[in-house]
């Protein structure tokens, strides 16, 4: 039975209007430019983010696995802002928000929201807190969990004072939020489409062993994704015991086009408490499929573009060039940042890959990115050695 899981659920928006540097904008944005990104973190690192309202993406950059690989920094005295531009690292924003969400079944769940902020739009993770069950929650109370977090009008969410939005949905609490960092720290009243379905992340902290095939595990796992809405793409096998016939010595990563679901029994059945190592691997692999969506999205967008804003070639090129680096993990000689099979996965299985190739070729960049599989590369995850990033 599983005892402790949490969900987070991604949304990332584009805004290219931001590149107009004629046009004016009122609210506290930050990202005007690379001189002003210069000047926020100057002022970040003189006098501290206490009294600010926005910070750096990390409590601590030493110990954040992805963060460090990605900006290949290991602490913040080695910070060069000039690389953390060319890298297009987001600042978190410290968003005033209580929100929670109340099961009839379950009892009141924590919930919080991580608002990040690019130069080129916007992007959050809503948290879910699943309480600790000491009986242990079936994978069917798992899927019915889910699907209430995911579709029943059960949220509730207070901002900076404001009455309690009582009785809204996921996708009305998402754009309430999602609006309101629109509306105050870009500063415009342009009308923005948040349409899109969230990416969904979850993740395995606590159990107890019970038996269970590779079938009845996969057919749960399914399930949940249909609760989602979305359906089971494959499995990426991760460090540990993959020889094994029993699942319970199996540590694996459940896919879907939109979802990924975390199962390390290696680390989850280790008795008392949230297990740390999966907290950190699973804040890793959000950050990491947040970094993937926002930037393909930005590709997008400028795919579809009909007209060009200064300096725009330029930061298409950055952000091409960090996914090329997200993808390369198939590749050990062209590992440059944080080593993800999740990462491949999600470029190939939402076809960003065309999207890369052919902003490769409107900008005349030089080196193509051949598709791969997320099969090929699963050789390379079964190892029994653990993994330097779980």
């Amino acid at each position: 039975m599983v005892k402790k899981f949490k969900i987070s659920f991604l949304w990332v928006k584009t805004i290219l209007e931001i590149f107009d540097y004629d046009e004016n904008k009122s609210g506290k944005y930050i990202y005007r430019d690379y001189h002003s990104f210069e000047e926020t973190l100057r002022k970040l690192s003189s006098d501290g983010t206490a009294d600010r309202d926005y910070t750096y993406p990390w409590h601590e950059l030493g110990h954040n696995n992805f963060w460090k690989h990605y900006l290949k920094c290991f602490n913040e005295k080695s910070l060069n802002i000039s690389n953390l531009w060319d890298c297009i690292m987001p600042l978190y924003y410290k968003m005033k928000a209580n929100i929670e969400f109340f099961s009839d079944g379950y009892g009141v769940m924590k919930v919080t929201g991580e608002p990040y902020l690019y130069h080129h739009g916007i992007g959050i993770a809503i948290n879910i807190h699943i309480p600790s069950c000491e009986a242990g929650y079936s994978f069917g109370q798992i899927e019915e969990i889910t699907r209430e977090l995911y579709s029943l009008n059960k949220y509730k969410v207070r901002i900076e004072g404001s009455e309690f939005l009582t009785e809204c949905n996921l996708d009305t609490l998402a754009k309430k939020l999602l609006y309101m960092l629109v509306k105050d720290v870009i500063g415009t009243d342009l009308p923005v489409d948040f349409s899109n379905k969230p990416f969904t992340v979850m993740t395995i902290f606590e159990g107890e062993r019970f038996e269970i095939t590779g079938t009845q595990l996969l057919d749960g796992v399914k399930k949940i994704f249909n609760a989602l809405d979305q359906s089971f793409k494959e499995v990426i096998p991760i460090s540990g015991y993959q020889d094994s016939e029993d699942i319970f010595c199996k540590n694996l990563v459940f896919t879907s086009k939109k979802g990924r679901m975390i199962w390390c029994p290696k680390s989850f059945l280790i008795p008392g408490g949230s297990n740390k190592s999966l907290g950190c691997y699973h804040k890793n692999i959000v950050r990491l499929t947040m970094q993937i969506e926002s930037l393909s999205d930005l590709l997008k967008d400028f795919i579809c573009l009909n007209r060009s804003y200064p300096y725009l070639d330029t930061y298409i090129g950055n952000a091409q060039h960090q996914l090329v680096k997200m993808y390369n993990p198939v590749n050990p000689n062209l590992r440059t940042t944080y080593c993800s099979a999740s990462a491949v996965a999600q470029i190939n299985q939402n076809d960003y890959l065309g999207l890369i190739n052919m902003v490769r070729e409107a900008l005349k960049i030089s080196r193509k990115v051949e598709g791969v599989q997320t099969k090929d590369i699963a050789l390379r995850y079964s190892s029994s050695e653990p993994s330097e990033y779980l």
